[in-house]
């Protein structure tokens, strides 16, 4: 069972961060979209790289630290609950703001968050634990809402 956790907490929940995180970059927005909004989610990505430099310098007193080590944990049903909800309730909405020139706000959030997010991930061993269950929740909250809505993701 050791080996299993392994393999999921240092190569499935990484790529999920990761896949996230080169799907904001490279893939939001679409090609097609107005100029305006492509300049705007730029640099909306651009400052969430900022708010990960402005926590990464909030935290030097906390010396935070690269650790291997496996949190132990008990299955949390309500972060997986809520991730899933989130996650599924975040991507039938992504496409509708990805047209709009909110997509620079929602950048901003997102790059933000997730560098964030993967930063805790390998920084900070106490938060570990949590950040499984919501990559995991949200990814879940992703594919049941690619399952029930396939004609949301479909190119035009």
């Amino acid at each position: 069972m050791n080996d299993l956790m392994t393999i999921i907490e240092w190569w499935v929940v990484p790529i999920l961060l990761f896949y996230y995180l080169l799907f904001l970059l490279f893939f939001t927005p679409p090609e097609n979209a107005n100029e305006l909004i492509k300049v705007s989610s730029k640099y909306g990505k651009s400052a969430g790289f900022v708010i990960l430099a402005f926590f990464i310098i909030s935290r030097k007193s906390s010396q935070d630290v690269f650790s291997f080590q496996i949190p132990s944990y008990q299955f949390e049903y309500f972060s997986t609950f809520a991730a899933t909800l989130i996650g599924f309730l975040l991507f039938f909405s992504f496409r509708k703001f990805q047209e709009t020139r909110l997509m620079g706000l929602i950048s901003f959030i997102l790059t933000s968050a997730v560098t964030i997010t993967i930063y805790c991930y390998f920084f900070i061993n106490e938060t570990r634990s949590t950040i499984v269950f919501w990559a995991l929740g949200i990814t879940l909250g992703n594919m049941l809402k690619k399952m029930t809505f396939p004609e949301v993701d479909t190119v035009k």
